[in-house]
């Protein structure tokens, strides 16, 4: 059989050498129909996958040979391989994607590896290129957020240990600085700190926060700074949240929203405890609130505190 093929090739080479020049005109002439023959040819089921084997084995046994050709046809090769690629978008991307998946470790191997033996090249351009780079990878995980959300709780959920060892060692070497940044963020949102509070309380209850800081600021707002227990004005900077239904009589994993709470002052909440309010007493407090907001808004010149 292999004598059979060597014949054939030996017999084929001899009739090119003996007719280039006509088959070389028949090619120029007829390139459409040759492509479109190819094309048909190579849909044909496993004819691809014969056709990437057979150029394998032949790439494998002829390294030296195609490493030449590369050299000195670089610009050609190159500019055909721009003419397709802007031809077949979607196709190169797709096969992209697929050559990713299956390849990760060796790509990602492939990258270490150059980066490696390139580090004072690889600073060079990213001195040369700081604003580009910046902006390329903003557009990234601008597109990519869900993808990169995904990767970092996997990252977390893998590395729980490790966070926690690094943080707590730059907690630690970092002691005032940590301090300082929290003494200043507390004097900053004091309703913040209160709202935070309140949340590792429930937590640590097990009871659920259905709402948000941003809810909490616009329920302390429409109080106008009025506390609707005692009918005095305080000012919001002196409200604190109280759960209507107090926690230490809820239910684990009672869900509390944003109609469950309320802004009062701190003696009243004090005084309040654990205490059970009726609807009817929480109706008669937010109406005698309404009425003392009037009062103060008459009275006072500039209004009340919003």
């Amino acid at each position: 059989m292999t004598r059979d093929k060597e014949k054939k090739a030996a017999k084929a080479r001899l009739y090119y050498q003996k007719n280039k020049e006509k088959i070389k005109l028949y090619l120029k002439n007829n390139k459409e129909q040759i492509a479109a023959g190819g094309k048909k040819y190579r849909s044909k089921p496993g004819v691809k996958a014969r056709r990437k084997k057979q150029h394998r084995a032949y790439y494998l046994a002829n390294k030296d040979k195609a490493k030449l050709y590369y050299q000195n046809n670089k610009e050609k090769i190159t500019a055909h391989k721009r003419v397709w690629r802007e031809a077949n978008k979607k196709q190169e991307a797709t096969q992209q994607k697929v050559y990713k998946k299956a390849n990760k470790g060796k790509i990602a191997a492939q990258r270490r590896a150059y980066n490696l033996a390139n580090q004072d090249k690889a600073n060079l351009y990213r001195q040369a290129n700081k604003k580009k780079i910046a902006a390329r990878a903003k557009a990234w995980a601008k597109a990519n957020k869900k993808s990169i959300a995904k990767t970092r709780r996997g990252y977390r959920e893998a590395n729980k240990d490790k966070i926690a060892g690094k943080a707590k060692a730059h907690y630690g070497a970092n002691k005032e600085k940590y301090s300082r940044r929290s003494r200043v963020w507390r004097k900053n949102y004091p309703e913040r700190v209160k709202f935070h509070c309140q949340k590792r309380r429930a937590r640590k209850k097990n009871i659920i926060h259905a709402f948000t800081v941003k809810e909490w600021k616009q329920k302390l707002k429409d109080t106008f700074g009025v506390c609707p227990v005692c009918d005095t004005y305080k000012g919001i900077n002196k409200l604190s949240l109280d759960h209507i239904f107090p926690i230490s009589k809820a239910k684990p994993g009672r869900v509390y929203t944003i109609k469950d709470i309320q802004a009062i002052c701190k003696s009243c909440n004090s005084s309040k405890g654990a205490k059970i309010e009726t609807e009817n007493q929480i109706n008669q407090s937010l109406a005698s609130q309404q009425q003392t907001k009037l009062e103060l808004a008459e009275k006072k010149p500039g209004g009340i505190e919003t």
